[in-house]
């Protein structure tokens, strides 16, 4: 008898090329946002491995549970809008589950999820307890964990984005731009992406030998409101800032709220940055200035990691994937007025 091939996995082909499980994934997926010369590598090798990217497994659910917190993550939504538009070139259904605030609740639903067996399970929470996740370990079903916005990537198989570059771009951005008095507005202290976030932009202003005071260093919680009464404290500073770094989206609208209570105009009194590029930042009037995080390319390694698993290409081991961010130019960030 012949014996069988090993099925070559997205990861083997990633590795033997040496580009990221993103950019593999990319080139199957049709991708346009590839380099011509590493996509035409990277399909050649596919020819010579013989990848296929789908496969089937007759004994189990081709249905994978997306499961959500109680208080949705900035991001979150578009997490679910890439598995939707991915629903359609994938042999896989998505059920979207979102979890109550109670323990007695949320373990009772993760038990649930895990007795109706399903192909493999996403997870975007910001406080997955290490039980959790070995007691879907226990039940032998694939799970990812999306780290958004900044858990411990404690799951074997995880995706997340690289924080602490996205905060060092924040910050060199706003220094090219001339600005040398930049606030920041940081997430929960519980956030690890707030955290490193935080430090790629204290590392910007280091390198340009500039410091980051405390009294330019405010927390909100990602929420408008926490923006917004943010922005309202720095101005009463004897020396406002000239910009303000908020660490999402959503606490940057606050900001430009703050900005109309003041009678400020954005970017000429001051200049905003977020982090996310989430809906509505670019209707904002002025479009919001931001660091993308890579939603599309989070949730395809999340399910590619689950269709390997799935067809047993993926093996054992941790695997985890760190996407890098991009900054989006917008109108929102302009060089410091002479005051």
């Amino acid at each position: 008898m012949a014996r069988t091939a090993k099925k070559v996995s997205a990861s083997d082909i990633a590795k033997q090329d040496g580009v990221s499980l993103a950019t593999v994934s990319k080139v199957i997926n049709g991708r346009p946002d590839v380099a011509d010369d590493t996509r035409r590598r990277i399909e050649e090798i596919i020819r010579q491995t013989g990848y296929t990217k789908r496969g089937y497994a007759p004994a189990q659910s081709r249905i994978v549970e997306v499961v959500l917190p109680p208080n949705l993550p900035s991001g979150a939504d578009s997490l679910i809008n890439e598995a939707a538009a991915r629903s359609n070139d994938v042999d896989l259904v998505f059920s979207i589950r979102q979890i109550a605030k109670t323990d007695e609740s949320r373990e009772h639903l993760l038990k649930r999820i895990a007795e109706d067996d399903p192909a493999g399970i996403i997870l975007i929470l910001d406080d997955t307890k290490p039980n959790e996740l070995d007691a879907f370990s226990s039940w032998n079903i694939p799970l990812v964990l999306i780290d958004l916005p900044g858990v411990v990537a404690q799951s074997r198989l995880s995706a997340g984005v690289d924080n602490w570059t996205g905060g060092l771009m924040a910050g060199r951005y706003l220094v090219e731009r001339g600005h040398t008095r930049v606030a920041t507005i940081q997430g929960r202290a519980t956030s690890l992406a707030s955290s490193a976030r935080l430090s790629g932009f204290v590392g910007a202003l280091t390198e340009a030998g500039l410091a980051l005071p405390d009294q330019y260093n405010l927390r909100g919680d990602f929420l408008p409101e926490s923006g917004r009464k943010a922005t309202l404290e720095l101005f009463e500073l004897d020396e406002p800032p000239t910009a303000i770094f908020a660490f999402n989206d959503l606490m940057a609208m606050g900001v430009y709220q703050a900005a109309s209570q003041l009678g400020l105009r954005i970017p000429d009194d001051l200049s905003v940055l977020g982090f996310d590029n989430v809906f509505p930042s670019m209707y904002l009037h002025p479009a919001l200035s931001t660091i993308a995080q890579p939603f599309r390319d989070l949730m395809d390694a999340a399910i590619d990691m689950i269709e390997d698993n799935l067809d047993g290409r993926l093996g054992e081991g941790v695997h985890r994937v760190v996407l890098p961010p991009r900054l989006v130019e917008r109108g929102s960030v302009a060089a410091p007025r002479a005051r």
